[in-house]
């Protein structure tokens, strides 16, 4: 079964970082629902069923048997409830009876059982109320996708009733099409002309669309193989993103930032122009021009047209590409983000792409480090040039703003930022943890220039702050008898014991730390008096390996821990909340009542957060030729074997061990058998 995060996998392909690039190529026959996709979608997201992640259905099926098994959606609707009237309450009740029966008779489980396809596009001019229309397609077995289809339009029907019952017949309509194998039944709203919500059904497909029937009509015929044109996965743009990758298993997703920007920067003009000529033009005083007369309206056009100028700057991506596939239970992800031929011409290019690759990304990073990273980061110096810039430029004010922010510099905190700190800033960026031990470290060019910034600024801080809440600074030794800063202050003692940080230059590095022997592991890891990560096992094992020269990022997570820290942090809150409900004595019934079922819900969070004790760790690799970024990431799972072993492990530890999640009962004897017995 596919399950997925379109918006999850979308902001990863987006973030990550890519490898070297590959000969393989995805046979796009596999993903046949890539044909419905037309060529002016900016976003198109795919994904088929594999065999191979039967594991992780399995590892979230637990998942979901603890959650409705930990009695939460009872405690969130009685939560709504308690404060509802009789009458409220038995329409309430009511509706839940009549859409909870018609929504039992759609297999919401074979909809996308086989592949789902998502697909958006922004459409110049707006034909439809809607600027956006999305698409949304699932494939299934032929005898299953006509009465699905039927229960959902079911749905929809029983939705066009509730309406009628308070706002009259014809506000809502259902029209239904059925031409050359497609039925489509359209969703419409009498006044909203952007209110459109469309269902079909062709052959093994369910489709659903909203904005607007455009886009489903021509996907419709594109899997008819009557458009008279090509889809979006029939251009060469994007067989040639996918050539540049290996073969897609289970989900591949391209964007398309140019496009996307492209159609918003033309709405906005488009809009922007539109009311311009609503508006009567300002009438002239005393020979001044309108736009010195209207000071609204020129500030309304410079506001567009700042808009419009950050949206050229940021489009330099040509597409982002990606692929994911499975391999034991381990989960690879692999992506291309590809630069337009005139990026470099482009502000943003030397931010993104001016920062330096670290020189040997396992200096400063000991065996013992849980997780890292280690990026060449972006150029600061020329991003803050890009922001000053553009705002003096564009903004109106933005100038003046500048000025005085660099007067405040000057004559209260007697500190440069621009030179002193900024462009003090080379690029790459280091940071490691194990347990509550933590660095970050930071390249600079010129280390005493820091120092004395940073020692300055801290000096101001504490002038302001008064002796009374001023910070304690004490100088500490590290590895090598350099003076590092320690930071602290009485807060940190209230907030649970907190160590207090230390801040300094060394190697190169801008460096803040949790302690003064994290800072000396650190040095001495450089220095070759200790093992860096390259000899921890565990990430020999699971991590990904750079092939060869430098590398643009690299990190690690060690995840085995993951559902216990939830649970901790979930305790946490629920202890926070159940604190915050002390101090409600005056809050309105119906506000007290909430904050005091939430730490009770947080709390049964905590069985159902056990449940995802499957992860293992994550690790990726990127590397950049200045015209791409290449990015492999992996996530790693526990095998079912380790994983049921260290359940028990877990059990046998305990007093009294949890109760192990029951799948809900198959009939109602057997349900009303649990309810007596109190399961």
């Amino acid at each position: 079964m596919v399950r997925k995060s379109i918006f999850g996998v979308l902001l990863v392909t987006i973030l990550a970082a890519p490898a070297a690039p590959t000969l393989a190529q995805t046979n796009l026959s596999e993903f046949p629902l890539l044909k419905a996709v037309p060529s002016d979608a900016f976003i198109t997201v795919a994904a088929k069923a594999n065999p191979e992640r039967k594991f992780l259905d399995e590892y979230w099926a637990d998942v979901h048997v603890a959650f409705m098994e930990s009695g939460i959606l009872h405690d969130v609707w009685e939560m709504f409830t308690d404060s509802l009237s009789e009458e409220k309450l038995d329409m309430i009740e009511e509706l839940h009876e009549r859409f909870y029966k018609l929504s039992m008779k759609v297999e919401w489980s074979k909809l996308f059982n086989k592949e789902m396809l998502y697909a958006g596009r922004f459409i110049t001019p707006i034909r439809h109320g809607s600027p956006y229309e999305g698409l949304l397609l699932g494939r299934m077995d032929v005898e299953s996708a006509p009465a699905n289809y039927a229960a959902l339009k079911a749905l929809l029907a029983e939705f066009v009733k509730l309406v009628e019952a308070d706002y009259g017949e014809g506000v809502l309509t259902i029209t239904e099409t059925n031409e050359d194998g497609v039925t489509i039944a359209t969703l419409a709203h009498r006044d909203l002309a952007g209110m459109v919500l469309s269902l079909a059904s062709y052959k093994d497909v369910i489709a659903l669309s909203f904005g607007g029937p455009t886009m489903l009509n021509e996907a419709m015929m594109l899997l008819q193989g009557s458009a008279g044109k090509k889809g979006l996965a029939q251009s060469d743009r994007f067989k040639k993103a996918f050539d540049q990758l290996p073969p897609a298993e289970d989900t591949l997703v391209f964007f398309d930032p140019s496009l996307l920007f492209t159609r918003v920067g033309g709405m906005i003009k488009m809009m922007a122009g539109a009311a311009e000529m609503k508006d009567e033009p300002p009438a002239e005083k005393d020979g001044e021009k309108p736009e010195e007369a209207d000071a609204e309206a020129h500030e309304a056009k410079a506001a567009v047209a700042a808009l419009s100028k950050v949206l050229d700057d940021i489009s330099i991506f040509d597409y982002v590409a990606s692929v994911e596939y499975t391999d034991g239970y381990r989960v690879f992800s692999e992506s291309v983000a590809k630069l337009k031929v005139d990026a470099k011409n482009k502000p943003l290019y030397d931010v993104l792409a001016g920062g330096k690759n670290p020189e040997d990304f396992a200096a400063f990073i000991p065996q013992e480090a849980a997780n890292f990273s280690v990026t060449s980061g972006i150029n600061f110096k020329a991003l803050y040039a890009y922001i000053r810039d553009f705002a003096e430029t564009h903004l109106p004010g933005g100038k003046e703003a500048f000025e005085a922010f660099a007067r405040v510099q000057a004559e209260e905190l007697e500190i440069d930022l621009e030179n002193d700190v900024i462009n003090n800033l080379e690029g790459p960026m280091i940071s490691f943890a194990m347990g509550n031990d933590w660095l970050l470290m930071f390249k600079v060019s010129n280390e005493k220039k820091m120092s004395k910034a940073l020692s300055g600024l801290f000096k101001k801080i504490n002038e302001e702050m008064g002796e009374k809440n001023a910070l304690m600074l004490s100088s500490v030794k590290v590895a090598g008898g350099r003076n590092f800063t320690q930071v602290s202050h009485p807060m940190m003692m209230m907030m649970g014991g907190m160590s207090p940080p230390v801040w300094g230059c060394a190697e190169g590095y801008l460096i803040l730390g949790s302690s003064a022997k994290t800072v000396n592991l650190s040095l001495k890891t450089a220095a070759g008096d200790h093992a860096n990560i390259t000899k921890n096992q565990r990430w020999a094992a699971e991590a990904i390996r750079p092939k060869s020269g430098s590398v643009d990022s690299i990190s690690y997570a060690d995840e085995a821990n993951f559902a216990a820290d939830l649970q901790a942090g979930i305790g946490v809150a629920s202890m926070v909340m159940g604190f915050a409900t002390m101090g409600m004595a005056e809050a309105p019934p119906q506000v007290r009542g909430i904050f005091q079922t939430i730490p009770g819900i947080l709390a049964k969070l905590g069985p159902v957060a056990a449940k995802l004790d499957f992860y293992q760790s994550t690790a990726s690799v990127a590397t950049f030729d200045g015209q791409r970024w290449m990015t492999k990431a992996v996530q790693n799972y526990k095998d079912p074997a380790t994983r049921k072993k260290s359940d028990v492990d877990s059990e046998e530890d305990d007093a009294t061990p949890p109760r192990k999640a029951k799948r809900p009962a198959d009939d109602d004897e057997e349900a009303d058998k649990n309810d007596e017995s109190g399961e």
